[in-house]
């Protein structure tokens, strides 16, 4: 997926960091009587190359709990993809 495709599912992002070309999109989902839903969205030029997610217990608004991305954790870049 590319980042327009991603930002068409997802909506923009409500957390954007930064490496070179490298980007890290994050979204949170909350909810009264559940854990915080946490979705990091990897990019390497605007391309997806890896998701995760991860949760939080801890009271307070989505905002303060997004994580300080550590780029050097990316998922390997796709040089290349070929449709068949």
């Amino acid at each position: 997926m590319n980042a327009n495709e991603v930002r068409n599912i997802l909506g923009p992002p409500q957390n954007r960091q930064f490496s070179g070309d490298n980007e890290a999109w994050q979204y949170c989902v909350t909810g009264i009587d559940i854990p915080d839903k946490f979705v990091l969205i990897w990019m390497y030029k605007e391309t997806v190359t890896g998701m995760e997610t991860y949760r939080n217990t801890e009271f307070g608004p989505c905002e303060s709990f997004f994580r300080q991305v550590k780029f050097e954790n990316a998922p390997d870049i796709v040089i290349e993809t070929r449709k068949r």
